[in-house]
């Protein structure tokens, strides 16, 4: 197994309103969420990059066909579809800390209470239409429009969406209230902010400005995705295209990697690790997530709004072999007080 320090792919969860105590553990996450483990088939390793090639990914849909919309995806599935699709103003480095991409300055005033984003110039949607401050108030209101109901809108509760200002044509002031926006805006566009064109739509205008364009999309079966020649990261994307395959569950999409019918599966189930081992082909690539499974208390209420109920909780479980025996010895005791 090797053990990386860096995520590739970042598990966004957000924490309900309430008062609440957990007991937790640290690991692959539950059959309905991505886990710590990706499999990919075994190549020889090269760190200069080559163009060309097709990368074919295996996610797990469920009962879901999904969707391409860049602010309301729906299950995980559409997550992936999301990545090659759409660019952002603010996306993940290496190191796991945001950095700027579609943004060449981004500043919070003192009080918190408004960005002032200011876009690269010559960037390009897919359909060659220039990226302006017009797209990225479209695409924040679109994003927290109540009619579109995107859960992530959550992110930006506190933006003002109906003051935000453009100053010029690459310029756009974005108020929030009380200072939430400090670290609301970034959070929520590395994760689901995508900027749309203002003639964009989810089914008949699917347009983006990320490394891939959509050649075809079939929901619940199969997504092709070709190289974007003009995306903005110089010389990017290497490969000619990415296939996004959906499956209904796991033991399909192991089958399907094991005939080299797809080259890379995500989230891969902890009772499937030994067999992605004993595979001599087959790569399995371990990282810590930020994903827990917990026993959540609502401390409000009885039993639990005992002190003396929730430590009996907290001593009730060996945890060490919980994490032997729930997550396969994938995973680690976490901290109780996750948030």
């Amino acid at each position: 197994m090797n053990k990386i320090t860096r995520r590739e792919l970042i598990k966004q969860t957000g924490l309900g309103v309430g008062a609440f105590a957990a007991i937790g553990l640290i690991g692959c996450s539950k059959p309905d969420s991505s886990s710590s483990e990706s499999a990919t088939a075994a190549s020889p390793q090269n760190d200069t990059p080559k163009k060309g090639g097709v990368i074919k990914i295996g996610v797990i849909n469920g009962n879901q066909a999904g969707n391409l919309d860049a602010h309301k995806p729906i299950g995980m599935s559409s997550a992936f579809r999301g990545w090659p699709l759409y660019a952002k103003l603010w996306e993940w480095g290496r190191d796991i800390q945001p950095k700027l991409a579609l943004a060449e300055f981004a500043e919070p005033n003192n009080d918190g209470t408004k960005w002032t984003i200011r876009l690269k110039k010559g960037l390009e949607f897919h359909h060659g239409k220039t990226i302006t401050a017009d797209d990225v108030i479209f695409s924040l209101r679109r994003l927290t429009d109540p009619k579109l109901a995107s859960p992530f809108a959550a992110y930006l509760y506190s933006l003002q969406r109906d003051a935000i200002k453009k100053r010029d044509e690459y310029t756009v002031e974005i108020p929030f209230s009380q200072g939430k926006g400090l670290v609301a805006l970034p959070e929520a566009w590395m994760s689901w902010g995508g900027i749309v064109p203002t003639d964009y739509d989810p089914v008949k205008n699917v347009v983006g400005a990320g490394p891939f364009k959509l050649e075809s999309f079939t929901p619940g079966q199969r997504s092709r995705f070709v190289r974007f020649e003009n995306y903005w990261k110089e010389n990017q994307p290497y490969a000619d295209a990415i296939e996004i395959i959906d499956f209904k569950d796991q033991t399909g999409r192991l089958a399907a990697l094991q005939s080299d019918q797809i080259d890379i599966a995500s989230g891969v189930s902890a009772e499937h690790i030994a067999l992605i081992q004993s595979n001599k082909r087959l790569n399995l690539v371990s990282s810590e997530t930020d994903a827990w499974q917990s026993f959540d208390m609502n401390t409000s209420k009885a039993p639990f709004n005992d002190p003396r109920v929730r430590q009996a909780f907290r001593l009730i479980a060996n945890r060490d072999d919980l994490v032997k025996r729930a997550l396969a010895g994938q995973g680690r005791v976490a901290n109780d007080l996750y948030s």
